[in-house]
């Protein structure tokens, strides 16, 4: 019996709550464009394997350069997300694994 009520109210507390949390970005601008940049090079990356099965050595390092290109964009897309960020990764009980530097 009690631990149904504590299920209810944590499930009550859970669905009352505000999603997505004040300081939380949309998930619409820079993380869409890290996960469509990941699948660009993913699919850069292929190509030069491909290109470089059938001898094509000229075409398999162009699109070997697009991926590394590809890599530094993601990085930079990921630090402009880091730095931004209205919250530290210590606040969620996440400092172990993230060893985020920041603090409030």
């Amino acid at each position: 019996m009690l631990f149904s009520a504590y299920q209810l109210v944590d499930f009550t507390e859970k669905v009352s709550t505000v999603w997505s949390p004040v300081g939380i970005e949309s998930a619409w601008f820079l993380p869409f464009m890290n996960t469509v940049t990941l699948l660009l090079s993913w699919c850069t990356i292929t190509w030069s394997h491909r290109y470089l099965m059938i001898d094509n050595i000229k075409s398999s390092l162009r699109m070997l350069a697009f991926t590394i290109a590809l890599g530094l964009i993601f990085s930079t897309f990921q630090l402009m997300e880091y730095l931004h960020a209205d919250f530290a990764f210590s606040e969620v009980g996440l400092k172990a694994v993230y060893s985020s530097q920041k603090s409030r």
